[in-house]
């Protein structure tokens, strides 16, 4: 039953109740007149005043349960309202009351710190001392304030996170609307701009060192020594080409994320990409003493950009045969299903530590500083493969334990007309 029906339902039973009461004390008084007819007057009297009561404290009851069930009315709308307002905010956002119990909470809310049961205190949730001081003041003063707040463990988020009072149904008390805004995504940008500036300048800060001593020295002490003149200009074009390198990785790199919002959508040929990347690096590997495994596929279509995945499994097999010389082996395979087609590059070199893994697509990280700088690495190259990936909307799977090689896979979506065709039902 609507408040509606409800309301006019108990209008209805107060004014049966009246009728009642007034036709009972209309027999009492055709009774008394009949016994008593002296008193006939009085009685009529008593009679007309003892209605008039009736029917004024009934007008009464029903005004002043009308106007209570209207007042619960206003307050469910307004709450069904606050509700509404609060789920078409693109942020986690509660409403607390004036003792910080929980009234309201929307869907982004619960879904990025859990559920919270109405009623309960917000504090029971959100531990921090500044947010919880935050929160006592605005309740005490009505006054808005915000506050920058970490969320660590697993997530590891960062939330700017505002608080003000709002009126409440009646507007009696006010209740105040807590805002979390992510700010996640710009602090790790801002840290990895900060991690990026510092280590490239250490990264050209070396050759750079390294070419003005040999400078210095073949002006000074070495000005007429031929030999060393002719060894020194040696390491002085080995640290021009290591930075030119590390220059023309950065380019790369920045000119990949200047279109990472633009999915690719070229139908290209996968074998020939692969057999490309195959015979280009052939001349490289069997100078190292390793052999690059290869069956081209044939028919093979994906979707994405030739450039690009040829440089992603240029990086990848280069790395193979670059860091896993040991195994004297590098096996370049593809596996297809309905959807898709899994890119594997293998070696059999020492591996990678579990500890490492998450990591060696960051920008500069080395597992073997060394060694990644003896094979003339710049610490850019699978950085480079993990935003051409996200670019093609798929990402770089890692397998690898100490000792038994590496395995690099990339699943690659295939062509929708390959998929059509694929798939085509024949009668």
């Amino acid at each position: 039953m609507s408040k509606e029906r409800a309301s006019s339902a108990n209008g209805s039973t107060i004014g049966d109740n009246a009728r009642a009461l007034v036709m009972v004390a209309a027999i009492v008084f055709v009774l008394a007149s009949l016994l008593m007819p002296q008193l006939v007057w009085p009685f009529f009297i008593a009679f007309g005043i003892t209605s008039a009561l009736i029917w004024s404290l009934t007008k009464t009851k029903i005004e002043v349960g009308t106007s209570a069930s209207q007042a619960l009315d206003v307050d469910q709308r307004n709450k069904e309202k606050t509700e509404e307002m609060l789920e078409a905010l693109q942020y986690p956002a509660f409403i607390i009351d004036q003792n910080a119990n929980l009234r309201q909470a929307n869907y982004q809310s619960k879904q990025a710190f859990g559920d919270i049961s109405e009623g309960d205190r917000i504090f029971s949730r959100f531990r921090q001392p500044e947010l919880r001081r935050l929160i006592e003041q605005t309740l005490a003063s009505a006054k808005s304030g915000k506050i920058d707040y970490h969320e660590a463990g697993s997530g590891d988020r960062w939330y700017n996170v505002e608080i003000s009072a709002i009126p409440w149904a009646s507007g009696e008390k006010p209740n105040f609307l807590l805002g979390f805004h992510d700010q996640t995504e710009a602090k790790r940008t801002e840290q990895m701009r900060s991690d990026f500036i510092a280590n490239a300048s250490h990264e050209l800060r070396t050759p750079l060192a390294s070419l003005l001593g040999y400078i210095e020295t073949i002006k000074g002490p070495a000005r007429d020594d031929a030999k060393a003149i002719d060894k020194f200009t040696d390491v002085m074009l080995e640290q021009a080409q290591r930075m030119t390198r590390l220059v023309n990785d950065l380019l790369s790199l920045s000119r990949i994320e200047m279109k990472a919002h633009m999915r690719p959508e070229d139908e290209v040929d996968l074998g020939e990409i692969l057999s490309s990347v195959a015979s280009s690096l052939d001349g490289m590997a069997k100078q190292m003493g390793i052999e690059i495994e290869f069956n081209r596929p044939k028919g093979i279509k994906v979707l994405g950009d030739r450039d690009e995945l040829l440089e992603v499994f240029e990086n990848l097999v280069e790395n193979a045969c670059k860091y896993g010389q040991d195994g004297k082996k590098v096996i370049l395979s593809v596996d297809t299903d309905e959807n898709s087609a899994d890119v594997s590059v293998r070696d059999f070199g020492p591996g990678i530590a579990v500890e490492h893994q998450h990591r060696i697509t960051e920008r500069f990280y080395r597992v073997d500083v060394a060694r990644s700088r003896e094979k003339q690495g710049t610490g850019l190259g699978l950085a480079i493969v993990k935003h051409i990936l996200n670019r093609h909307g798929t990402r770089l799977m890692v397998k690898s334990e100490p000792g038994k090689g590496a395995e690099f896979t990339v699943k690659l979506a295939l062509s929708t007309k390959m998929h059509i065709q694929n798939n085509v039902v024949k009668t």
